[in-house]
């Protein structure tokens, strides 16, 4: 069992740990910025995860937000995984500050809004080591999940790379039923288009993704 003395702990440069190529998470363009938005407005909170090379398990956008905000130090804490390692904000009170609460939504926030799984990677790596991701509720889709560009559940695709609810052909959509449409972006235009949304936000007046491809496809949609 680990224990933890002075020896277990060593104050590195936070671009010293690695990156980990073969994330499963490509992150969304918006849920980076919201990780950003966190740590600049309510500092650093939630540890990371590296292996015992130094290469992020967990954390790999928290590392680069973290630079980007001009945070210079990690504190590495070595377990084997048998103790909980816990980080302490001695100027927060969860019951008195609004930063506490704000942090601790933020914490959920992030999470959910950043996660867009790479499902060919993810069926490559079962592959290779040996493991189940349903066992962890990630099913794998059946198909090219890179073909159509948009996808939601339920209903059926119409053909144009899109599917509407059951029932439902094109027309007037009800909203309620639809969970999520996705843009597959590749590494090379990915930060393209995270230029061309912001510059979007300015024109569309409009404070998050969703509103500003929305309203950037009615626009071109009524040019038709």
């Amino acid at each position: 069992m680990s224990k933890l003395t002075k020896n277990n702990l060593q104050q590195i440069g936070i671009e010293e740990l690695m990156q980990d190529e073969r994330n499963l998470n490509r992150h969304t363009i918006e849920g980076g910025e919201l990780v950003g938005k966190s740590i600049r407005e309510l500092g650093l909170g939630r540890s990371v995860v590296v292996d015992k090379n130094g290469k992020l398990i967990a954390g790999n956008e928290t590392q680069r937000r973290a630079l980007e905000a001009g945070y210079k130090k990690a504190l590495v804490v070595e377990t084997e995984g048998d103790i909980l390692v816990v980080v302490k904000r001695k100027d927060l009170d969860l019951d008195k500050d609004s930063k506490a609460r704000q942090l601790a939504l933020a914490d959920n926030a992030t999470a959910a809004a950043n996660l867009d799984w790479d499902f060919e990677a993810m069926g490559e790596q079962a592959d290779d080591f040996g493991f189940d991701p349903e066992e962890w509720g990630i099913p794998l889709p059946q198909g090219n999940e890179d073909d159509p560009e948009f996808q939601s559940t339920g209903g059926e695709t119409n053909g144009a790379g899109y599917s509407y609810p059951d029932g439902d052909e094109g027309g007037d959509l009800n909203l309620t039923n639809i969970v999520q449409v996705q843009l597959f972006l590749t590494k090379e235009n990915a930060d393209l288009f995270k230029q061309m949304e912001i510059e979007l936000r300015k024109h569309y007046e409009t404070d998050n993704l969703t509103d500003t491809v929305f309203n950037a496809v009615k626009a071109e949609f009524e040019r038709l």
